[in-house]
């Protein structure tokens, strides 16, 4: 029983553990690497609550890692989860007075076969200078979250000295030091119907648009100095309104290719030293020609004795477009590989404005136990001037 509750008791100390060192973090106070563990020490708080901040505003600061040690030790990894932070490493001498040393962007294979980032000397300060971009993302109120990961490496290997009088031991490594910030985000602007314009499926080749409103906050007058469409085919143009509200009519397309589509507006302002801000306009384009069922003719089984047909339909997304259907040829041919296409029947009829039943017949009298071939269609869409549809079917057993 004893045995049993040792292994208990260790792992709902660890779990604790744990729990007060995210809780450390979160809040801001005290985490476990400012206690001095021979290597380094984290001075001041590993956490920065910005409060609230306007959209566009780049806030900064540095977090500062001492080198406690006798030796050097290596900047081996930093790591950001957040892609609105931008960390800067430089290093300072025990005076203050920054150091001129070379720090790269990722790990380097030194001519002493370790990688690092950089490195610091004794008494020296890791300074990590966080600056959080809010211009990066819509202009929407939100709160956004972040940390840091810095870790460090002995430059030597071997045991660790022996601790002064009344210390305690030097750690194996250095370890590591977490950081985190968070911030309040409010939009300088009432963007409507929002900073990002969702307009409704339209077919592939057509122009999509949309009218977007800008209102400043708090209320007052401002002007939209220019305009950067990150495409070529979008189109902006202002709209005259009265008051302190600015509209704008955005025309996107024709867009060439089917499927989801996005376009990025950066709109520059006379606010807050030029203050600008990006909208975008989402949306999907049809292909011009939709077969449903994935354009496969499916008979499934059935009584290979008695007449039989099966039908898809096609719908043609060109506003105002007319599309002439021709069927180029039909071959169907038995499980044995004998042309069986005498047996079948195809055909396109219009059912309504732009969408088409395509059918096969089957007239009866195979023998084989299932079937499989291809209809080809000619169409007068210059993008669809082949259409070539599978076909299959098996016999049901009685």
């Amino acid at each position: 029983m004893f045995r049993r509750t040792i292994p208990v008791i260790v792992l709902l100390a660890l779990i604790g553990l744990t729990a007060i060192y995210c809780v450390s973090i979160v809040s801001g106070k005290r985490t476990p690497v400012e206690d001095d563990n021979g290597w380094i020490r984290l001075l001041g708080s590993g956490y920065e609550d910005f409060g609230h901040i306007w959209h566009g505003e780049r806030p900064t600061h540095a977090f500062r890692v001492r080198n406690v040690s006798d030796q050097a030790i290596d900047v081996t990894a930093l790591k950001v989860d957040c892609s609105c932070a931008y960390p800067k490493l430089t290093i300072e001498d025990p005076s203050g007075k920054q150091v001129e040393r070379k720090i790269f962007k990722l790990p380097v294979l030194q001519d002493d076969g370790a990688k690092r980032l950089t490195w610091f000397g004794p008494g020296e300060e890791l300074v990590i200078t966080m600056r959080v971009n809010t211009d990066e993302r819509l202009p929407l109120k939100r709160e956004i979250r972040g940390q840091a990961l810095i870790v460090f490496a002995a430059r030597q290997s071997g045991p660790p000295p022996q601790p002064a009088p009344g210390k305690k031991p030097r750690a194996k490594e250095p370890g590591h030091v977490l950081v985190g910030f968070r911030a309040q985000v409010e939009p300088r602007l009432v963007i409507l119907p929002s900073p990002e314009l969702a307009i409704p499926s339209i077919a592939r080749g057509q122009v999509a648009c949309t009218i977007v409103e800008f209102r400043a906050l708090p209320k007052r007058p401002f002007k939209i100095t220019r305009f950067e469409p990150d495409n070529p085919d979008t189109k902006v143009q202002k709209i005259d309104t009265p008051g302190d509200k600015l509209r704008y009519f955005i025309n996107v397309g024709p867009i060439p290719k089917p499927g989801k589509f996005v376009r990025t507006i950066t709109f520059h302002t006379d606010m807050d030293n030029g203050y600008s801000f990006p909208v975008e306009v989402i949306g999907v384009a049809a292909d011009s020609l939709e077969l449903s069922n994935f354009g496969l003719i499916n008979f499934g089984r059935f009584d290979f004795a008695k007449p039989c047909e099966t039908t898809i339909d096609a719908t043609y997304n060109v506003p105002d477009g007319k599309l002439e259907w021709t069927v180029a040829s039909l071959r169907v041919h038995d499980v044995g590989g004998s042309d069986v296409s005498d047996l079948f029947h195809a055909e396109v009829t219009e059912r309504a404005p732009r969408e088409f039943e395509i059918t096969v017949r089957y007239k009866g009298g195979l023998k084989s136990s299932e079937f499989g071939g291809k209809l080809q269609l000619s169409t007068s869409d210059p993008d669809h001037k082949q259409v070539e549809l599978r076909i299959l079917g098996y016999r049901r057993n009685q």
